[in-house]
């Protein structure tokens, strides 16, 4: 199995905000190519998806757990993305209706869905599907009933507060606060919330990894930068402690949402053993705090009316 994102070709278009997209993306996996193994997390996104060989446009659903899938050699497909709580006036149905799932468009558009198919399918290439995929959301979004004017407000409260003290800020009960997030989101608020942090987590990983790896490039070009960090007064770099050989590493790999899945940027389990005692006890604490908050950051889809794949 490959697991080189670059393997797909997978790239994003920025795509109109009025219409609650986040982007369009496009993805194609060369026939020569072994099969393709993807692994995603939820990231609170619906994905319309038109997949090549078949021709069929779906929709992917919010997630409420990672959820691998293999793209086969000669796949290709066309999609666009809706951010958190988007997606359900244009698609008509509460959000927690798709949520895990992958339906035919078809079940939710009727014939719409099937002429949109065929017009993609009718397209010569990738570019010319995505503006017809694009140019049918548009307009389905220009005549759909406005989003729920609580999604940006519970978004950004779930982020730095409480369930309760963002029910609290927007005169809801928490129950009502619960229905409400279920059909604008496809989660309770609490699933909600953990999915966001993690979304979050990933994005800081990310980040860090990038700056470290051109940090690395950049020191590389610089005669005597290692002797600026870590050398002995002879002239001697110093070997490298197991705290710093064994530290977590970021992926930051982005795996797009192939046949409905979550993009998102993978965290490696951090499963390596713990620095040794040797090394500085701040270390040592930071490794331990690393660890802990990774696996506190994993969305639990339980308790919050998320239901099983079956």
């Amino acid at each position: 199995m490959q697991e080189d994102v670059n393997a797909t070709g997978y790239r994003e278009e920025p795509a109109p905000r009025s219409t609650g997209l986040v982007c369009s993306w496009t993805a194609a996996l060369p026939g020569d190519a072994g099969p393709y193994l993807q692994r995603v997390v939820p990231d609170g996104c619906v994905d319309l998806i038109w997949h090549g060989p078949d021709g069929e446009i779906r929709v992917a659903g919010p997630d409420t757990g990672p959820m691998p899938a293999i793209m086969r050699p000669g796949d290709s497909m066309v999609a666009v993305r809706f951010g958190p709580g988007a997606a359900p006036p244009v698609l008509g149905v509460p959000a927690d209706a798709v949520r895990d799932g992958r339906p035919p468009l078809r079940d939710l558009w009727g014939g719409s869905a099937d002429r949109l198919a065929d017009a993609m399918a009718a397209a010569g290439t990738d570019e010319e599907r995505r503006a017809v995929l694009l140019a049918a959301v548009t307009e389905r979004a220009g005549a759909a009933r406005p989003a729920d004017p609580l999604v940006p407000a519970v978004v950004a409260g779930l982020a730095r507060g409480s369930v309760r003290q963002v029910s609290d800020r927007l005169g809801l009960g928490e129950r009502q606060l619960r229905r409400r997030s279920l059909a604008a989101f496809g989660y309770g608020p609490k699933t909600l919330q953990r999915v966001l942090r993690f979304q979050r987590a990933l994005r800081l990983a990310a980040r860090r990894a990038t700056a470290r790896r051109r940090r690395v490039r950049g020191g590389l070009r610089r005669p005597g930068a290692f002797r600026a960090r870590g050398a002995r007064p002879g002239g001697r770099a110093r070997p490298a402690t197991c705290c710093e050989a064994s530290a977590p590493r970021a992926c930051s790999v982005v795996y797009p949402r192939h046949s409905g899945l979550v993009m998102g940027v993978q965290i490696r389990k951090l499963t390596s053993h713990p620095p040794s005692s040797s090394c500085a006890p701040i270390r040592a604490s930071r490794w331990i705090a690393m660890t802990s908050s990774a696996n506190s950051l994993l969305p639990k889809p339980s308790g919050d009316g998320a239901r099983s794949r079956g």
